[in-house]
């Protein structure tokens, strides 16, 4: 067993600085170097010792409140009792699958999520990450339509292997990887008319999600997706919803697709459906989906997916959901959330452009990269607050509090935003510049 899982709970600041020491020459020695040398000389070194509730504590026993929680794993905060007991009581029975007998929790997990998805899509696969569920979706696309055509978002979001990159739109993952998945269009979000221009007779499946997350949390309007979906079923391609972020009460509904009443030919679920504890991801598909899928058995195979373990906590997550009435609160924490960010961008227009979103999946726009990468940085370091701003998008802060979380909760997520950027607007675009050169300084210093 590692020697620090049988460490106190809370150690002392000498064993800190200790252990932080040697987690960081781990990490320059096996990950990368400068990004070790950068946390020491910046003194951001923030090790995730124990995590509870809103709160993820270092091992000094100093909490941080995870105000985007992985872009949404954590909508049941950390470590939910229920959940964690029930992944203990299925581990007391057996761990991961042999992949020969079979798993009735999996088979309950598809179940459920086909009573809650619109349009009651009955079939299902089982799998660890989003990017897998996205990569099924791909795959079952062609098998279904016989087509090759592929028709993505520009500057949406769908995950990280070279497949799920072909279909999305962001420069800044997908540079360096070609040549991507062909043939593939990407379209402006939001406009009709250019989906109609991309979609044809040789068009397999469009894929977006109804709310960008990954973008500055674009909402996609209920006329647009109604009209996707008349585009798709006059061209005969399937239209593919990634709710994997934004789906499980996120927006304030179970699936962010019934604000449109749209119904989907398949639709991907993740983050939240682990409960913040176990890795799973899940994608329903139709009948007609699931008649092509019948000529190719174990189309998308995984080890991992639909696990014993994995399927114990996505079930025990739907039932705190449901009966924790989780998702009515995560809308009320919404409009609350909403309400107080028009209120910032009220206060200082000349930071704040606007802020999008929908539910508990919020973003503040601000008018400079800079302001972005100060109000994060002063969140943290002053705040103990994890709500950074996005490493491809540095003037967006995003973020997307859990679902357990009280009004004043909210309310300390909006107080710490004003006064950081209270302390960015004295600052002014000079004195940030002037710190980040004392920044380049160190580190020149420190190479």
């Amino acid at each position: 067993m590692p020697e620090w899982l049988n460490l106190d709970p809370t150690l002392t600041e000498e064993r800190n600085q200790e252990l932080t020491r040697d987690v960081l020459g781990r990490l320059e020695r096996h990950v990368h170097p400068m990004l070790a040398r950068n946390l020491r000389l910046l003194n951001e070194e923030f090790i995730e010792w124990r995590s509870e509730g809103c709160f993820v504590y270092d091992p000094l026993g100093q909490p941080y409140f995870d105000a985007v929680g992985a872009g949404g794993v954590f909508a049941l905060g950390h470590s939910h009792p229920e959940v964690v007991q029930a992944v203990r009581r299925q581990l007391d029975r057996g761990g991961l699958s042999v992949r020969t007998g079979l798993v009735p929790g999996q088979l309950e997990l598809l179940e459920r999520l086909s009573r809650l998805v619109p349009g009651r899509l009955p079939y299902g696969y089982v799998g660890s990450t989003g990017t897998e569920a996205m990569e099924a979706a791909l795959k079952l696309a062609r098998l279904t339509t016989g087509r090759p055509g592929l028709v993505g978002m520009q500057m949406g979001y769908h995950g990280m292997s070279v497949g799920t990159l072909s279909i999305s739109g962001i420069s800044y993952w997908r540079e360096g990887f070609a040549p991507l998945l062909e043939p593939v269009k990407l379209v402006p979000f939001g406009d009709l008319q250019a989906a109609r221009a991309a979609i044809d007779s040789t068009t397999a499946a469009v894929f977006l999600e109804p709310v960008q997350w990954a973008s500055a949390c674009s909402v996609a309007s209920p006329e647009y997706l109604q009209g996707l979906r008349r585009i798709c079923d006059e061209a005969g391609a399937l239209l593919i919803l990634d709710e994997i972020q934004c789906g499980l009460g996120r927006t304030g509904r179970w699936f962010a697709a019934e604000h449109s009443g749209v119904v989907p030919d398949m639709i991907s679920v993740g983050k939240t459906l682990s409960g913040g504890v176990m890795p799973v991801s899940a994608l329903m598909f139709s009948q007609r989906v699931q008649e092509a899928a019948l000529s190719r058995p174990l189309f998308n195979n995984s080890t991992y997916g639909g696990n014993p373990l994995a399927c114990a906590a996505a079930l025990a997550t739907l039932d705190v959901l449901e009966h924790e009435n989780l998702i009515p609160r995560a809308a009320a924490l919404g409009e609350r959330l909403e309400a107080g960010l028009e209120t910032l961008r009220a206060a200082f227009p000349s930071l704040v452009s606007g802020q999008q979103g929908q539910g508990l999946m919020r973003c503040v726009l601000t008018r400079d990269p800079r302001y972005g990468l100060m109000i994060s940085t002063l969140l943290m370091k002053k705040h103990r607050m994890i709500l950074p701003s996005m490493s491809h998008a540095p003037h967006v802060l995003r973020m997307s509090p859990p679902f357990i979380c009280t009004e004043a909760d909210i309310d300390r997520i909006l107080e710490a935003l004003r006064e950081s950027c209270s302390e960015v607007r004295s600052l002014g675009l000079p004195g940030i510049d002037r710190y980040i050169r004392e920044i380049g300084q160190k580190l020149a210093e420190g190479s």
